[in-house]
């Protein structure tokens, strides 16, 4: 039995953990805060590189509104509109950069045990925590060849588990694979089931 969703939270960037935003077992939903880096030098680069942006903004509309007589060039103007272009494209970059300081769940689900602390120094790669959604379960198993017929995606399943004696559990067809295994005659399905509690 496996979740349906299931993954080891990591960072992309080096850097000092800030702030631990989950509780171990916690369920959390898509897009939730997980954990912070500091950002205190990528802030004031944004604030350099805005403040840039609206400098360049500045000249280029001073420049689009001179009288006729004293109008500048048009290839001042398309120079000017290049450099706000790409001030602007520095303040997406540095926002850009300051996002990867945050780590966010990518889907619904509980996490697991934290590997990191506030302070520590982490680098690309360090794994923070796991991600499972288990409100849906999978399990795969094997048939043989000969009763391919008789399933279909959509097929009910029984399944039981020694840790939970007596209990059956009800699922459905989700896969079944493309191929028959020459060695032993059988082919992989895969179930899914609701797992509320």
């Amino acid at each position: 039995v496996r979740a349906r969703e299931a993954v080891t939270i990591t960072t992309k960037v080096a850097g000092i953990v800030t702030a631990v935003r989950f509780t171990e077992g916690q369920r959390v939903r898509e897009g939730d805060v997980l954990l912070e880096l500091d950002a205190a030098a990528l802030r004031a680069e944004l604030d350099q590189a805005r403040a840039t942006a609206d400098n360049a903004r500045s000249m280029l509309a001073r420049a689009r509104a001179l009288p006729a007589g004293q109008a500048v060039s048009q290839a001042r103007v398309d120079e000017l509109e290049t450099l706000a272009r790409a001030a602007e494209g520095r303040v997406r970059q540095a926002q850009a950069r300051i996002e990867e300081l945050r780590l966010v769940a990518p889907f619904s689900g509980r996490v697991g045990l934290r590997q990191v602390s506030p302070g520590a120094l982490i680098q690309p790669g360090t794994a923070v925590t796991t991600l499972d959604d288990t409100a849906r379960v999978r399990v795969e198993f094997t048939i043989p060849e000969v009763q391919l017929a008789r399933i279909q995606p959509g097929s009910r399943v029984i399944a039981r588990s020694a840790a939970y004696q007596g209990r059956n559990f009800e699922g459905r067809v989700a896969l079944v694979d493309t191929r028959i295994d020459t060695a032993t005659r059988s082919i992989r399905l895969i179930s899914e089931f609701d797992n509320a509690d």
